[in-house]
């Protein structure tokens, strides 16, 4: 299959879950009709899928925990009763919904599911044959799980069932997407599963590519039942020599990518929260970014433009009206679509123009390109960090930076560390390097926290800030004033990681001296030597001032910009509680009470 025999279609993804949302949504993505089809993803589950946690709590089923497959929506029957019925029927019923204000609309549907997807243990001591890989992650999980062998006959025509009831209730289907060997899904005997090759032993030598095709094909024979084959895409962690082995018998319709092979099949933008990583913040745009990839889809031969607009866990989505802005600019590229820089640099300052009125069209133009360069640096100085991971699932928001943090009681940091991704227990507490299973690093041999490219990159988006926050007579200054907030809160996010990084550096390099009892008062200045405490303490009233300043933006506004949970019993690794700004006044009264810990091991006095 060529890229040109699909027509050009534009599809939108933004988390919907009930039909009140999903209707505004359908109404504003009409507004694309005219550039091509107009596809919706149409997979959000309608709640949380609780019943996949273990009592106790697992950081890796929090991963899974808002993701899909088509048996939450569309069970077989021998599923169906190893699962909650209304956890079931709210999810089918949010899809039917969307069904029909997609039909009225005239738009399409598309799905990106984990398949094949993990199953209850119950569903296999009922079908011990059909058991295939186990697919949890080891060092993040406290119970295994395992997904179908999609080499046994009868698990593909429960996949072909449940797929035909999927396309028969949502019939203007046009693509599904699955993500194999990651977050809840697995294939025999795959290079990626989280756990290694494994699977049963009966299909241990079967050719790779034979398997993928059989489990495609039937997601295509499933379609075809229901009246019609549709496009399906395989991605996900696939190996060169798994995308090459199935490349040569790829069924018609079908696309794959993966790790070894990453094809173009689709071009992609959206906000910052879609495709920047910067979650948990909504709501921000990066222009050029978006200019580039809507002038791509418009002059090449790439029939996906995908618009991203939510995390990759299902907690987060932006704002529709960040959805309306980016209609703005693809309607502003197609009236011509630029090909080079210069052309490109004249859309923005036209953008500039509509947005912020003739007086400062070259000054968004140039802030807009600092704003890209500043991203750019960021990610090549200090790209490992995440304010997904490490601002939000490792906490590193709201825990309190201290010397010794394991002797810190729970109630001074147990308001933070509840959802912490702490898999095994205490590691995550004990070292705040310790993220997901294993240490951040990068490329970084000093000491110091204070890393020119990654202090430039964010005084760059502060600039940025600080220079939409003044357009006072801009025609769009309203949102100009969102944007500035949450840039000012993506920059606070970065820079707590950052301290969290090189607080734990320091820890480490005087591990030895602190691992001595405390000094008493009549022998401070001749305990061990430590080594750089002038760094602990500005790292700490950095930290602090850094803290403060979020604290007031966040009670200025800036909580409609952070993703977090409308009650408190929501809150969850990946998820953000309502008492955020509570939280960050515990972190700096536990830090004020803790500053001079360093002094029990080193006179500071200095003449």
């Amino acid at each position: 299959m060529t890229k040109n025999e699909l027509p050009k279609t534009i599809e939108i993804s933004i988390p919907s879950r009930n039909k009140e949302h999903f209707l505004e949504l359908a109404k504003l993505a009409s507004k694309l009709k005219k550039y091509g089809n107009v596809s919706l993803n149409v997979a959000d589950l309608a709640e949380m899928s609780s019943y996949e946690m273990p009592e106790g709590g697992s950081g890796w089923h929090e991963y899974t925990s808002y993701k899909p497959s088509v048996f939450h929506f569309f069970p077989d029957e021998t599923i169906a009763r190893h699962l909650p019925k209304e956890h079931v029927k709210k999810n089918k019923e949010l899809i039917l919904e969307k069904s029909k204000i997609l039909k009225e609309h005239d738009l399409s549907a598309y799905v990106h599911f984990q398949e094949p997807y993990f199953l209850p243990e119950s569903f296999f001591e009922e079908f011990p044959h059909l058991r295939g890989p186990r697919v949890d992650h080891p060092p993040r999980s406290t119970e295994t799980a395992f997904a179908m062998c999609m080499d046994q006959k009868e698990s593909l025509n429960i996949v072909t069932s449940m797929i035909s009831e999927l396309c028969k209730a949502v019939p203007m289907m046009a693509r599904y997407s699955t993500q194999v060997n990651d977050a809840g899904s697995g294939l025999c005997w795959s290079d990626y599963n989280y756990p290694g090759m494994n699977g049963p032993s009966h299909c241990q030598t079967k050719n790779t590519g034979e398997r993928m095709k059989g489990f495609i094909s039937a997601i295509h024979e499933g379609a075809k039942k229901a009246g019609g084959d549709i496009l399906v895409r395989l991605t996900g962690n696939l190996s060169r020599f798994e995308i090459d082995t199935l490349t040569p018998i790829l069924p018609p319709l079908t696309q794959v990518t993966g790790k070894g092979r990453n094809v173009r099949h689709n071009i992609t933008t959206g906000t910052m929260l879609g495709t920047g990583g910067t979650y948990p913040i909504k709501g921000l745009l990066n222009p050029v970014a978006i200019i580039n990839a809507v002038s791509s889809w418009f002059n090449g031969n790439v029939a996906h433009l995908s618009l991203n607009f939510a995390d990759g866990y299902g907690r987060g989505s932006d704002p529709l009206e960040a959805l309306d802005k980016i209609i703005e600019i693809v309607d502003l590229v197609s009236e011509n679509p630029p090909k080079g820089r210069i052309e490109k640099l004249e859309c923005l300052k036209s953008l500039g123009k509509k947005w912020g009125g003739s007086s400062h069209a070259e000054t968004l133009m140039d802030t807009w390109s600092n704003l890209q360069d500043a991203l750019t640096m960021k990610a090549v100085s200090q790209g490992s960090f995440s304010t997904m991971y490490e601002g939000v699932s490792g906490r590193h928001i709201t825990r309190p930076i201290v010397l010794q943090p394991e002797k810190l009681s729970l109630d001074e940091d147990g308001y933070a560390l509840k959802h912490h991704f702490d898999m095994p227990k205490n590691l995550g507490r004990d070292d705040y390097t310790y993220i997901h299973g294993g240490n951040s690093t990068f490329n970084w041999s000093g000491d110091w926290y204070w890393i020119g490219p990654f202090q430039s990159a964010l005084s760059m988006i502060k600039g940025v800030a600080a220079t939409v926050e003044k357009l006072e007579d801009a025609p769009e200054f309203e949102w100009f004033k969102t944007q500035s907030r949450a840039l000012r809160i993506y920059t606070s996010i970065l820079n707590s990681i950052n301290h969290c990084y090189f607080a734990q550096v320091f820890i480490n390099k005087n591990k030895e001296a602190l691992a001595k009892e405390p000094l008493q008062d009549a022998n401070l200045g001749s305990g061990p030597a430590i080594k750089n405490e002038h760094q602990w303490y500005e790292i700490l009233r950095t930290e602090m001032d850094n803290t403060a300043e979020l604290i007031n933006l966040l009670e200025s506004g800036g909580m409609d910009q952070v993703e977090h949970a409308e009650k408190p019993e929501d809150e969850d690794c990946f998820l953000l509680g309502p008492n955020l700004i509570e939280d960050l006044k515990k972190k700096l009264t536990v830090m004020k009470a803790h500053w001079r810990d360093l002094e029990s091991y080193v006179s500071i006095c200095h003449n």
